[in-house]
């Protein structure tokens, strides 16, 4: 079996396609484009993603493997790919792994989410009143990932829960455009969403702030 790793990317409207339907996309782009995936025992394109992402999150740096039923050259399957895949899924790399390697989804560690804050309209604010909130924000923003505990309401369809997201995040830095990234564990309890870190934060500050999530790295052994 020939085993190669896609990196790909999710905007527009692909970032409300879930992953059960993500991998039949892959497949019909793959036949095609003639690269001919292997299927399992139960009749499914063998296509291992890195980690699931929830729905409505855009992402640069997605991962999956996928198993092929002969070699074929990697920069062919970029552009045939490309060719055939909807608006917004856009392959960036191909490469061939080997045999030894474990496969992406056992190997993936933690994701990187990057959190842009919109913090008002610029135009009707003066610079001191612009740089003031930006300091405001920053500082408290500094101060709520640094509480021992993150206590977060999630609401699902039957009953509601705080959860501490503290345990999962493993880092986070603010960057010089006001953005935070945080790279969280993917050994949770459950499946982390990046809106529980805004969530919990407009809760921390009883203010309410638009922003935009991005995932930007998926890290692995």
């Amino acid at each position: 079996m020939y085993i190669v790793r896609v990196t790909y990317t999710k905007s527009k409207e692909a970032i409300y396609i879930p992953s059960n339907e993500l991998r039949r996309i892959l497949e019909s782009a793959m036949i095609r484009a003639g690269v001919y995936v292997a299927y399992t025992k139960d009749n499914i394109p063998d296509i291992t993603f890195a980690d699931n992402i929830a729905l409505g999150i855009e992402s640069t740096a997605e991962i999956c493997d996928v198993a092929l039923q002969e070699p074929i050259d990697a920069t062919y399957i970029v552009k045939s790919l490309n060719r055939e895949l909807p608006s917004g899924i856009v392959v960036l790399t191909v490469e061939q792994i080997g045999d030894f390697e474990p496969q992406i989804d056992k190997s993936a560690y933690a994701v990187t989410y990057e959190i842009t804050p919109k913090l008002g309209d610029v135009s009707k604010m003066t610079n001191r009143e612009y740089d003031d909130l930006r300091a405001w924000y920053r500082y408290q923003m500094k101060k709520y990932l640094s509480e021992p505990n993150i206590l977060v309401l999630v609401k699902s369809l039957d009953r509601s829960e705080r959860i501490d997201i503290k345990p999962a995040i493993m880092n986070w830095d603010i960057q010089i455009n006001d953005a935070t990234r945080v790279t969280v564990s993917k050994d949770t309890e459950y499946m982390f969403n990046p809106h529980y870190i805004m969530d919990g934060f407009m809760e921390f500050v009883d203010r309410k702030i638009d922003y935009t999530v991005k995932r930007i790295k998926i890290l692995y052994n």
